[in-house]
């Protein structure tokens, strides 16, 4: 799971370097709103991404000790309780 956010903080980065040889600064109108709307959705994907990829708990594994707990416990009734 952690290579996919690599992947994509990786892909964006690229996407947003390369984006800036085709925007211009000195543009006016709705070229420049893109260009800010571009850099803005672009950031909020790398900085989601690295959220992500800093805060992701490790799951473990069960072993097959606490799985069958878990199935024996899930499937007794209880009533009345």
């Amino acid at each position: 799971m952690k290579q996919r956010y690599f992947i994509s903080i990786l892909l964006a980065s690229i996407l947003l370097i390369y984006s800036f040889d085709y925007f211009s600064l000195q543009a006016t109108g709705l070229e420049f709103y893109f260009f800010c709307a571009w850099i803005v959705f672009a950031s909020l994907v790398i900085v989601g991404n690295a959220i992500g990829l800093l805060y992701k708990k490790n799951l473990t594994v069960p072993t097959r000790e606490v799985a069958k707990e878990h199935y024996r416990s899930k499937s007794l009734r209880e009533y009345g309780r």
